[in-house]
């Protein structure tokens, strides 16, 4: 186990790199002392037995198949039931088998 406290040089903050167990993550914190005050923490953490550190973060975006299945049911009150049939019907056989399991992301760009 170990927890160290850098400032990398592709970084502009600095950095808690937790070494366990054969895994590695760094964390970009900010100041030095908040980089310190963290490690305490995940010191602590791991000493109890403690991985969440170390756990993969949970994806926050939808799958396009979760995204698509909400939409439907958004406006479905608003078509006729003509429309909202093929809005569900056709992203079902066309779509959602190629595409639905990829994790949406919004940029911040402009259109």
């Amino acid at each position: 186990m170990g927890v160290k406290v850098r400032k990398p040089g592709a970084h502009s903050s600095w950095c808690v790199v937790i070494d366990h167990e054969g895994q590695r993550k760094t964390i970009a914190v900010g100041s030095r002392e908040a980089a310190n005050r963290v490690k305490r923490e995940i010191e602590v953490g791991l000493a109890l037995g403690g991985m969440e550190a170390l756990k993969p973060e949970k994806p926050t975006s939808p799958t396009l198949a979760e995204y698509s299945k909400d939409w439907l049911k958004s406006v479905e009150h608003e078509r006729k039931p003509s429309t909202a049939g093929f809005y569900g019907q056709y992203p079902q056989l066309y779509v959602l088998p190629r595409f639905g399991e990829c994790r949406l992301t919004i940029s911040g760009g402009s259109m």
